[in-house]
């Protein structure tokens, strides 16, 4: 009573000299085969509602995909404890491999209790469409990003730090270790740089328009329905004659100046990505050199947003003039800085 499969064959990364037709399904790149496995007993079923209860029991419960997916969990749930390294899949089962490293050793034991912990929770995707591991996979991110944050606050409440610096150091840094480690696999496992690159856009767009956009839109709600309450007319009291009956209120506080900091750094980004593209032929990679001066230039970039938005927070009110000074300084110091560590880097390759 099962009813008719159908799975596809993709051939790709040969060598030899082996060309594909573009013309067929996977284009010049891959070769595409799709094989369908048909039912003798189709036109029977059409015919029979047992066959057809059996079918549909079949299409929604899967006996097959559950033994597969079931043999695949149990495969990741050992291999998060006794894999050290990162293997790779693609690598050639008969090929001599590396022992691994005192660092790896390090890290894996490290992170043993987490990686055993997201893959007892987290089932393969080949379970229920995939459906079930993405949505644990969001619900356990939100934990970790849950207890990153309280962890932030308490290490800034016990050492004195203000909140907002707390939260562009340890907390940014902490919840966009996932997106860092993606893009890292995606720099490593594709041809093109367009993942790892359009990970990290797309995170920043979920977190700006869904992120920041549905709380405040859950809040806005909230406060519209409750109105103004003593607590509220305590805090902001100054916006009562603009709301008398109590609104959703965030202050601006130092985001003007952090934004301008982030759209000066984004900036030189893309110009470093324009200029890789121009000149090397791709956004990642390339010759010793310009890898090393790339990669500086972009963690020079965020140790120049963390120091002028603390410096910020720490002066406080300052004109506009400061604050404009203080940037063109901040951009004098970073390209200095990268000039003496591009000198370094060059005179340590000539040895």
């Amino acid at each position: 009573g099962e009813h008719s499969d159908e799975f596809q064959l993709i051939l790709e990364g040969v060598e030899g000299g082996v060309i594909f037709d573009p013309h067929d399904d996977g284009g010049g790149e891959r070769c595409v085969l799709t094989v369908t496995i048909q039912n003798e007993n189709d036109n029977v079923a059409r015919f029979s509602v047992a066959l057809r209860a059996s079918r549909w029991l079949d299409r929604m419960v899967n006996m097959d995909s559950l033994r597969c997916g079931a043999s695949r969990w149990y495969k990741d749930i050992v291999d998060a404890v006794t894999e050290v390294g990162d293997n790779d899949d693609d690598i050639d089962a008969d090929d001599d491999e590396a022992p691994p490293s005192t660092t790896e050793w390090v890290l894996h034991v490290v992170s043993v209790p987490w990686k055993l912990a997201f893959s007892v929770l987290v089932p393969p995707a080949s379970l229920w469409g995939g459906w079930l591991c993405f949505i644990m996979s969001l619900v356990l991110i939100g934990g970790v990003t849950t207890w990153v944050i309280d962890f932030a606050e308490l290490f800034g409440c016990v050492t004195g730090i203000e909140d907002s610096i707390t939260a562009i150091t340890l907390v940014a840094l902490g919840t966009s270790m996932p997106d860092l480690f993606a893009s890292r696999c995606a720099a490593c496992r594709d041809e093109e740089a367009d993942a790892s690159i359009v990970n990290v856009t797309g995170s920043n767009s979920v977190n700006v328009f869904l992120g920041i956009g549905l709380p405040w839109t859950m809040s806005a709600i909230y406060w519209w329905s409750c109105g103004a309450t003593d607590a509220w007319r305590q805090r902001y009291g100054k916006h009562l004659a603009k709301y008398p009956g109590g609104a959703f209120v965030v202050e601006s506080g130092d985001l003007t100046f952090g934004v301008v900091v982030f759209t000066v750094g984004a900036l030189i980004a893309f110009v470093l990505i324009h200029l890789r593209r121009s000149f090397i032929g791709g956004e990642l990679g390339g010759p010793y050199m310009s890898k090393v001066m790339s990669s500086l230039l972009l963690a020079l970039l965020w140790l120049f947003y963390i120091g002028l938005s603390i410096w910020k927070v720490k002066v406080g009110d300052v004109g506009l003039s400061a604050q404009a000074y203080a940037i063109f300084l901040a951009v004098c110091v970073l390209e200095n800085v990268l000039l003496v560590l591009g000198i370094c880097t060059y005179v340590l390759q000539g040895r």
